[in-house]
């Protein structure tokens, strides 16, 4: 008998685990996927807030200096120079 055949037997002839032992590994493996997966949501949710909290503080000038009336007025003044330069107006 080769020594694989004589492994498959022991293996079969092994006895059934326990009630206890099945529903402790039942839970283990529920914890794990549980886990694994509330800890792969906490990490994207964490990426997000952290994205848009350096997203916020590097553009905190910028918007401050585009937002508004002032902005368009700029811009308004901009255009009529550049009508100007063209000898149009308006």
């Amino acid at each position: 008998m080769s020594t694989r055949s004589r492994y498959r037997e022991e293996r079969d002839e092994a006895p059934p685990r326990s009630k206890c032992i099945t529903c402790l590994c039942f839970s283990w493996k529920i914890f794990t996927v549980v886990f694994s997966h509330i800890t792969l949501i906490g990490l994207v949710v964490a990426y997000c807030v952290l994205g848009a909290m350096l997203f916020e503080t590097l553009e905190k000038e910028n918007e401050e200096e585009v937002s508004g009336k002032e902005f368009f007025f700029k811009e308004m003044e901009k255009l009529e120079e550049f009508l100007k330069r063209l000898n149009l107006s308006f």
